[in-house]
């Protein structure tokens, strides 16, 4: 009897975590504009319009949720709001897109994290560029009281 009870609040657990965010290639809610092939160094745009009708939350809607294709698994690319150790004001972490609006959100092609600590104390900021691969965006979202996201994948040749 006490396994049983064990294992049905472990699964209660488990239906509950795995239930908590939709997750859609494409969406009833948002239309999700992007090509599907860039160039390299090519600025990869993407269209976010709310197509409901009630109000979406965005969530992080200045820093994209980027990943790259890696031997069959998904990397999630490092994006600095801005230079390493620089003063800088923290982006929106969310923004409500109201009916029928759209919001354009924009990648330049470039990786960003910080090195190593430099002489003046701060630390150097690394760029590197998108290669050649297959990538993706996840936008994450709140509708009706229930986060739930859309992905959207693209190639860069």
């Amino acid at each position: 009897m006490y396994k049983l009870i064990i294992f049905l609040i472990i699964s209660a657990i488990t239906l509950n975590s795995c239930t908590s965010v939709k997750q859609n290639k494409n969406s009833k809610y948002l239309d999700v504009d992007i090509k599907k092939t860039y160039s390299i160094g090519e600025a990869i745009k993407i269209r976010v319009k709310n197509i409901s009708d009630e109000n979406i939350i965005i969530y992080s809607p200045t820093k994209p949720n980027l990943q790259q294709k890696e031997n069959k698994i998904w990397k999630n690319l490092r994006i600095l709001n801005c230079p390493c150790d620089a003063p800088c004001m923290a982006p929106p972490e969310k923004i409500e897109l109201t009916v029928n609006n759209e919001i354009t959100l924009t990648w330049d092609q470039k990786e960003s994290f910080c090195g190593k600590i430099a002489d003046a104390g701060i630390r150097e900021t690394i760029y590197k560029k998108a290669e050649k691969g297959s990538y993706r965006i996840i936008i994450n979202y709140k509708i009706y009281n229930e986060n739930m996201n859309v992905t959207k994948e693209f190639i860069i040749k």
